[in-house]
This record gives structure tokens, C-alpha cells and sequence, in this order.
């Protein structure tokens, strides 16, 4: 662009030249007439398709069988898998069981073919001592069993015996203890007849006097026991009413006395049984030894006067 009076250059949509200050005019462009568009055609609506089901084919292979055929073929199939192990399991305990009894069967044959059989009372020396009215019944064994001792024996009276009594003594140690150590029994228990034939002797000729002095003392070869009756009838509370605590202490302990127990805790008892003729003590004897010799009326005479004292 230039200025038409001066011919100087400009810059395009300069109004006035910087070289002269002319005004310079600008020509607008013709604008070319735009073609006139005709109408476009107003097309018709379509009609609207309503939509078609969608129908999926079904195809082999997703087709299923119903739930409960499926599950009745798993029940069939588990109750024939347990119905087998059952029945194997079965016939294994059955075998085992013929088995064990077999071998148990012959164990025993071999057991007792191999024992040897023999008489526990060889070497058991009864004795019986005492008055022919009131006899006492002790043992000692000297067999050749180890495993046999004075306490393997047992009868149901001790004392209290009379001369020409029968007492059976019986083997205490069983049958199938006995097997084990490789021995049958012959026989488990044995009579015995008590032959006591001396009695009693009293002094007639000793002095009143003398008699009158030693009144406190106690015959040291009496037989009697300080509680009548303890050792051959059953007692009551009432028959020991009239008895002093020292009197039943000393009553129920001298029961165990006669079987010659040696006292442990209350030591005088050993003192004062001392002064008997008929007290030999044992110190191999425990209490429960001791008990295990006492006869019917012993045992529950001890018991009672064990109650009595704790009233």
C-alpha cells in the first residue's frame, strides 16, 4: 500500500501517510453476491419398527441336566465308595480277630503247659497257741516260693479258738499272679485243727494280802481282753458305755497287739504290751498286714470303737 501523493509505502489499513499526512481512502471489496440455495425437500417420516425379540440359540452344549439328578448321582456315588471301605474294613477286623483269639489260645496252651505245678502250703508252719478255751492261730512259711510270704495266708479266725476248732486257712496271692511267676497252685486253701490242751492256772495259795498290794497290776499271762467280747461277738455303742477313753484306746489297739504290731506313733502302747507274756512283737507287721488277719468280729469291733472314740 502506497500514498498516492508522495508514493511513500504504508502499512496496510494506514488512514493518513507518515511521510505527508495525506489521507489516504480505503477501498472496501466488492463482496460477490452468494448464491441463493434452494429449498431442500422436506422428507416424510419414516414409520418407527417396533423392536424384534432377541431370540439367543441355544446352543448342545449349555444345555444342563436338573440340580437333583445331579445330586442323587453324588449320594449314589459316596454310599458306594463308603459301602466298599465298610465292608473292607469289616472283613480286616474280622480277620484280625480270628487272629488274636488264635494267637491268645495258644499263648494260654503254652502258658499252662509250662507251668509248674505246686502245694503253696508246703512250708507253712501253723502253730497254735494260748488255752484250749481260748486259742489263738499263727504262721510262719518257710517254702521254697519267693514270692510267698507269712502275709500270703489268711483265715477267717485268729484267735478266740477253742481246742479241737477247724479253722481253713486260705492263699491270699492269686491264681493268676502265681501264673506269672511261672507256678500253679495244687490247692488254695488247707484245714487245720487247733490242738491246744493246756488251761489256765490260778495261784490259790497267794497271800490276800499280797493280792490286795499288786491289785493295779495286770496278770502279764492273762488271756482275757480288756474289752470283753471283742474278738467273738459283734458289739454295740451300748456295750461300750462303760468303758474310760483309756480303757477303748488300749482295748482296740490290743487287738492289734496279739497279732504282735508294733506301734509307731503312741510308742507307751509297746510298754505297757510288753509286761504280756503274749506279746511278741514284729516289726515287719504293718497296720494293714494286721488288719488283714483279723476275723469278722475283730475288724468291725475296731471299726466301731474307731467311731466311738470320735463322738
Amino acid at each position: 500500500m502506497f500514498c498516492r501523493k508522495c508514493g511513500t509505502q504504508l502499512k496496510d489499513g494506514a488512514r493518513f501517510c507518515t511521510n505527508c499526512g495525506a489521507q489516504i481512502e480505503v477501498k472496501k471489496p466488492v463482496e460477490e453476491p452468494k448464491p441463493v440455495e434452494e429449498p431442500k425437500p422436506v422428507e416424510e417420516p419414516k414409520p418407527v419398527e417396533e423392536p424384534k425379540p432377541v431370540v439367543t440359540p441355544v446352543s448342545a452344549e449349555k444345555k444342563k441336566f436338573p440340580i437333583w439328578i445331579i445330586i442323587l448321582i453324588i449320594v449314589v456315588a459316596a454310599a458306594i465308595v463308603v459301602g466298599c471301605f465298610m465292608v473292607k474294613k469289616f472283613h480286616k477286623s474280622s480277620s484280625d480277630t480270628v487272629t488274636e483269639q488264635t494267637e491268645t489260645s495258644t499263648d494260654e496252651d503254652e502258658t499252662t503247659k509250662s507251668l509248674t505245678k505246686v502245694d503253696p502250703f508246703d512250708g507253712l508252719n501253723v502253730t497254735f497257741g494260748g488255752t484250749a478255751k481260748d486259742a489263738y492261730v499263727t504262721w510262719t512259711y518257710d517254702g521254697n516260693l519267693d514270692f510267698l510270704t507269712d502275709t500270703s495266708f489268711t483265715t477267717d479266725t485268729y484267735n478266740g479258738l477253742k481246742s479241737g476248732d477247724s479253722i481253713v486257712v486260705k492263699v491270699s496271692y492269686s491264681a493268676e499272679d502265681a501264673a506269672k511267676e511261672g507256678y500253679e497252685f495244687l490247692q488254695t486253701e488247707y484245714p487245720y485243727t487247733c490242738n491246744v490242751t493246756e488251761t489256765a492256772s490260778s495261784d490259790e495259795g497267794d497271800d490276800e494280802d499280797e493280792d490286795e498290794e499288786d491289785e493295779e497290776e495286770v496278770d502279764s499271762s492273762s488271756t482275757d481282753y480288756i474289752i470283753e467280747g471283742i474278738t467273738d461277738t459283734y458289739l454295740t455303742e451300748s456295750d461300750l458305755e462303760d468303758y474310760t477313753e483309756d480303757e477303748l484306746s488300749k482295748g482296740r489297739n490290743e487287738v492289734y497287739a496279739r497279732y504282735g504290731y508294733v506301734f509307731t506313733t503312741k510308742t507307751e502302747l509297746n510298754d505297757y504290751f510288753a509286761q504280756f507274756d503274749w506279746y511278741e512283737p514284729d516289726s515287719s507287721l504293718s497296720a494293714e498286714d494286721i488288719h488283714s488277719m483279723f476275723n469278722k468280729y475283730e475288724k468291725k469291733n475296731v471299726d466301731l470303737i474307731s467311731i466311738y472314740e470320735d463322738q
